[in-house]
């Protein structure tokens, strides 16, 4: 079943306003700029990802170093709410500070119908009676690591490039 199936509308628009919230609160997070720019964040996210798979004994002493723990523990907390939601966990969406679940992740998950409900008709729990009320960011990630955008920036619409990896997504 897919998870629009066992739920109500609302439940589904609560976890969605959920998953918007984390995301936003880590769009903005400038420890975790300052995490994306760590050679070694780099190499956790390519071994995460599968990418570039290290060693055992190698990825065993990522444990040890505190940024690489601390992108973890962000993933681990967008992770829990994603699976409130009954999806995988965008993590092109984290790796590119998107502060919103894109239409796409939408659509695929819970269908058109779902994605004309909530833009068209108005929720308890979002002002603007819209889950993706926010500016929609075309669905093109970018790479991992990017500078610190302003806050105007982070609803911004530009495209921007992208690596293979990133388009992975994991639970």
């Amino acid at each position: 079943r897919s998870p629009s199936q066992s739920r109500s509308h609302d439940s589904i628009v609560q976890n969605v306003a959920a998953v918007n919230a984390v995301l936003r609160k880590l769009a903005v997070d400038s420890d975790l700029t300052d995490d994306f720019k760590d050679p070694v964040v780099k190499i956790a996210i390519q071994h995460w990802t599968n990418e570039k798979r290290l060693p055992p004994e190698k990825a065993k002493k990522l444990e040890d170093n505190y940024r690489v723990m601390s992108v973890l523990q962000k993933i681990h907390m967008l992770e829990h709410t994603c699976r409130q939601l009954g999806i995988p966990v965008p993590l092109d969406h984290f790796l590119s500070r998107r502060n919103h679940l894109s239409d796409a992740v939408l659509l695929k998950y819970f269908g058109e119908d779902f994605v004309k409900k909530v833009k068209t008709k108005p929720s308890q729990n979002q002002p603007t009676g819209s889950v993706s009320s926010e500016k929609v960011i075309e669905d093109k990630p970018v790479e991992y690591g990017p500078a610190p955008r302003p806050k105007e920036e982070v609803d911004s619409d530009k495209e921007e490039p992208t690596s293979d990896f990133m388009k992975l997504v994991m639970w």
